[in-house]
């Protein structure tokens, strides 16, 4: 579908989201909805359009964001230690999720029981 205002996406986004409804989960919709549509829509780079968005949002995205920006930085300055490790991105993502039983004998599993917390950070390590 085509939305012709960021507000229309962000609505249709909320609306047909595929997990539960918790406030985190609704947060990263928003969130996403709001960079994709920059992009397209505005011309913008996803680094450019992730900054501007995260600037106008909720505390909490603003967290997530520099959390997954860091993670990025680490993942890849040849200087940190993590930039080095065999599985980086396995070690990175692992790093910014809660630990559930699941994830913790095999750290790529945390998928399996991944909350909002996790999940953005990973979305925008891998971005950028």
């Amino acid at each position: 579908a085509y939305y012709s205002t960021e507000e229309e996406a962000v609505d249709a986004a909320l609306k047909t989201m595929f997990t539960h409804r918790e406030r985190t989960a609704k947060l990263g919709c928003e969130f996403f909805a709001r960079v994709v549509y920059r992009v397209i829509h505005k011309g913008l780079t996803p680094v450019d359009a992730i900054g501007q968005v995260s600037s106008e949002s909720d505390q909490w995205i603003q967290k997530k964001v520099q959390q997954g920006l860091d993670k990025a930085h680490e993942a890849t300055d040849e200087n940190k230690p993590l930039s080095r490790e065999e599985f980086v991105d396995d070690l990175a993502l692992t790093s910014m999720a809660r630990l559930w039983d699941v994830g913790k004998s095999e750290p790529i599993k945390v998928g399996k029981a991944s909350p909002t917390e996790g999940t953005l950070p990973g979305a925008i390590y891998f971005i950028v």
